[in-house]
This record gives C-alpha cells, structure tokens and sequence, in this order.
C-alpha cells in the first residue's frame, strides 16, 4: 500500500498581480508529485475565491494511477508563459498542505523565494480560520517572495 501523503495544493501568483493558478498536487504510487490536470486561472478574484479555490483543490488531491511525467505541468500550460524559466520568472510558487496539529487541521504554506538558496519561508493557519485570513497569510507570504523582504 502506498504511503499516505498530505493533501496538497499549488498556489502561484503573478508576480504583477494579474493572474492567480491553483493547481490540485496528487501522488503517484511511488510518491511522486504532480499537478492534476486542469487548474484554476484567474484574472480577478475576492478572498473568498482564493481561500475556497484552495479548500477545493486540497480536497482533490490524493493518490492516483497515472505515471509522473516530469513536462506535464498544466500550470506551465494555462499561464501563457513560453517557457518553465519564464513561467518561474514570472510567478511566485506557494505550497500549501493540510496538517495535522493539536486537535485540528492547519494549512502550512511554504515558499521558495530563490531557488540558488536554500531558504524556505513558511507561514500556516488553521483551516477552519476565514476565507480572509487564509488569503491574507498567501498574500502575505506572496509580497514577502516577490519584494525579496528577507
């Protein structure tokens, strides 16, 4: 049987501010992450849009049967972007995923705000908190990458 994992999203934000992808992470048998086919893009969105676009994709993420391709990445494909370097160029990649804390459920949210280093910022709040408060600790997080503010 294969090891539970954690459910996981992507969240990636346009650096600019004008686009929004959320992205299902779903595992293969053998752990191998990957993004499940068609994720959200937005031009415009309210907190609510964002903290329930992520509930959504966290509660599809899962295990499945498919083999991991490492070029199948639907976000790369429904940003625009020409390429993976412009795509990480271009946006701000936040992991989200559902954990178990002390008599509830917490969302971690992780980011690496420069690939050379190994650096990862980190904030988390409870999945039951606000559509609000869930957007603000993303976009906290986001400006934090994206203003190089560490």
């Amino acid at each position: 049987m294969a090891p539970s994992h954690p459910r996981h999203a992507r969240v990636y934000l346009h650096r600019g501010g004008s686009r929004l992808i959320i992205a299902t992470v779903q595992y293969t048998q053998d752990g191998f992450a990957l993004e499940a086919p068609g994720p959200l893009s937005l031009t415009k969105w309210d907190d609510e849009d964002l903290a329930g676009s992520l509930r959504t994709a966290l509660e599809q993420s899962g295990t499945v049967t498919r083999t991991f391709d490492p070029a199948d990445r639907p976000s790369l494909q429904v940003s625009g972007e020409p390429s993976d370097r412009a795509f990480q160029s271009t946006f701000v990649e936040l992991n989200v995923h559902e954990v178990e804390g002390p008599g509830q459920l917490f969302y971690r949210i992780d980011a690496l705000p420069d690939t050379q280093w190994q650096l990862v910022l980190r904030t988390s709040v409870s999945s039951e908190a606000p559509a609000s408060e869930i957007a603000h600790r993303i976009m906290q997080l986001f400006e934090t990458c994206r203003d190089r503010r560490f």
